[in-house]
């Protein structure tokens, strides 16, 4: 096969997993946070100044989450395809790989974490809430992007779709099994801001497909993934 036409695959693979895909699903997010803020003007302005510390600093971690994205895409420029291969480090590109992943799944927590304002307001927060929202995130993204690898690794193989349906199955189970304090959150506040979640959710997930088809797509390109599969195609 043509080696400048192989060079190109690389290139766009390379630029388009450090592209901002991830930062999509923060077009919900923005739009759920202008009415949770119009919420809380219209109920009592003063609910602003009770976002609890740790709230507030998901947030700022998030917010430097989402710039590091930023930051990576603005500074991707590869154009020496000898440069490119010599300095690919695989430790480097998994770690983009799983910031993407910490953004996307910071989306759903975001989406409502005002609603720990109101129950501090309220005075029936604790950290525990959100320590449990957090971990429960945590897990879910964790199946998912293992959920991620068999199915862009030689998707047609049966032993890859019965581990993908098996850990799909495992994210849906372990999601139903644990999801039970989101709903006594809105009960005990009396209001459904938690019930935003799982929709929030759903969009993060959708994502996460596109964003671990670059990843595992560049890995290919490269070398680093589904070896035999690329041998064969690089045969053709």
């Amino acid at each position: 096969m043509d080696k400048h036409y192989l060079e190109e695959l690389k290139f766009e693979a390379y630029h388009t997993f450090r592209g901002i895909d991830s930062l999509f699903a923060y077009l919900a997010v923005f739009i759920i946070l202008i009415i949770g803020c119009l919420h809380i003007i219209f109920n009592n302005i003063s609910i602003f100044m009770y976002f609890p510390l740790p709230v507030i600093i998901t947030y700022v971690l998030n917010i430097f989450l989402f710039g590091l994205v930023i930051y990576i895409w603005r500074n991707t420029f590869a154009f020496d395809i000898a440069k490119l291969e010599t300095e690919f480090s695989l430790i480097k590109e998994a770690s983009i790989f799983v910031i993407q992943m910490m953004v996307v799944y910071f989306m759903p927590i975001t989406c409502v974490t005002f609603g720990f304002a109101f129950m501090n307001y309220e005075g029936i927060y604790n950290n525990h809430q959100l320590l449990q929202l957090l971990q429960f995130t945590l897990v879910l993204m964790l199946i998912n992007i293992l959920f991620l690898m068999p199915v862009n690794r030689n998707t047609y193989k049966w032993q890859n779709i019965l581990l993908g349906a098996c850990l799909l199955g495992l994210y849906i189970y372990y999601y139903i099994l644990n999801n039970d304090f989101l709903i006594e959150m809105d009960n005990i506040a009396n209001f459904e801001v938690f019930g935003l979640y799982p929709y929030a959710l759903f969009v993060s997930f959708a994502i996460s497909l596109r964003i671990g088809f670059n990843f595992f797509s560049m890995l290919e390109e490269f070398g680093y993934w589904d070896k035999k599969e690329r041998a064969k195609y690089l045969e053709k």
